[in-house]
């Protein structure tokens, strides 16, 4: 697409036009596959975040299940971390659950409803 250097002559323009400019932007944007642990605040976040970017892109952002309890096995985990790692394994096996029997379109259904709940409950 380029056929020159990256400037030209030291001016710090491109030496292509912005319709390639546009063409090298939506080449660059990628459809996403983001695995997410439904106990982590900061999966929501970046889901959020993602799925709103993709709704102006036009891209698009698929979830898949992940568990940190199986990621931080092994791992020597304080006392609020350990509770943290069975509710990962409790709620990662009703996604499954959720996932197998319906389907991925039921794992986002089920996270989009049950997530923002969870954020705003403390858990002792």
């Amino acid at each position: 697409m380029c056929a020159g250097p990256i400037s030209t002559h030291g001016t710090g323009r491109f030496p292509w036009s912005d319709t390639d400019r546009n063409t090298l932007k939506e080449e660059l944007v990628a459809d996403v596959n983001l695995y997410l642990d439904p106990v982590c605040p900061f999966s929501w976040v970046t889901w959020r975040w993602l799925h709103d970017a993709a709704l102006t892109t036009h891209r698009s952002v698929d979830l898949r299940q992940m568990n940190l309890a199986v990621l931080n096995e092994g791992n020597d985990l304080n006392g609020q971390q350990q509770r943290m790692m069975e509710r990962s394994r409790r709620l990662g096996r009703l996604f499954a659950a959720v996932t197998d029997r319906h389907g991925p379109d039921a794992f986002v259904s089920l996270y989009e409803q049950w997530a923002p709940v969870s954020m705003c409950c403390k858990r002792k």
